[in-house]
Parts: C-alpha cells; sequence; structure tokens
C-alpha cells in the first residue's frame, strides 16, 4: 500500500492488520511496545494494539460502540479474520457474490477505522 492509497483509504490498513493480527500482537509483545508506526511516504501511521485489539474483539463478539449488520460482522469474521476467500464467505451466508462480500469488508472496516482511529481521517 503506497501513500496515495493509504491516504485515500486508510481503512485498508486496518484490514491487513486485523488479517495479520497474531503476528502483529507478537511483534508488540516481543519490542515491549503497544503500537508499531507504519511509515508511509512522508506519513507516521500509528497502530495501536489496544486499539486492534478493541475492533477484533467487537468484530468477534458483535458488541461494541460500532454496531454492525449480521452480513457485515460475517463478511469480516469469516474473510479476515478467518482467512476465507470472499467466493467461500458468500456461499456460507447466503449465496451471496464474492464481490459483494468484498463491498461489506470494505464498508464495515471503514466504520471500524473511522471509530477506533478518527486521527486517520483528520487529513483526508
Amino acid at each position: 500500500m503506497d501513500e496515495q492509497e493509504f491516504l485515500a483509504k486508510p481503512h485498508r490498513l486496518l484490514r491487513e492488520v486485523l488479517r495479520n493480527f497474531d503476528s502483529f500482537n507478537q511483534v508488540c509483545q516481543q519490542s515491549g511496545e503497544f503500537a508499531l508506526v507504519y511509515r508511509l511516504g512522508e506519513t507516521d501511521v500509528h497502530v495501536g494494539l489496544t486499539e486492534v485489539a478493541a475492533v477484533r474483539n467487537c468484530i468477534l463478539s458483535g458488541e461494541g460502540p460500532v454496531t454492525l449488520s449480521k452480513q457485515h460482522r460475517a463478511a469480516l469474521l469469516l474473510n479476515v479474520l478467518n482467512d476465507m476467500t470472499q467466493k467461500e464467505v458468500g456461499v456460507l451466508i447466503g449465496n451471496i457474490k464474492p464481490v459483494v462480500i468484498g463491498q461489506y469488508v470494505e464498508l464495515s472496516c471503514e466504520d471500524l477505522a473511522r471509530h477506533y482511529f478518527p486521527d486517520w481521517y483528520e487529513e483526508a
């Protein structure tokens, strides 16, 4: 992801951190730092372990400050956290086309990122 893409769609960074949460958590634990800084061009992006864990728990429990529809939550849970393909997820949650699953994930990540990481959107 380049700087321009991040500035246009910062929620995609959240999606990738969620997709790789175990590795992210391990790096944080080993380094003793509970936030990682991603350098994208001239932009420093801070991603805190506490916030990412809160987002992950919101998805897993279905509870939290951001309310996701049943299908959006299922798409995030299966496609991002369980690393299933969009096609597999579409079949499981009701014969939905893969492109629609991608849209569910995109919109849900944006809603979550705007709540948990509002500073990512201050300059956008």
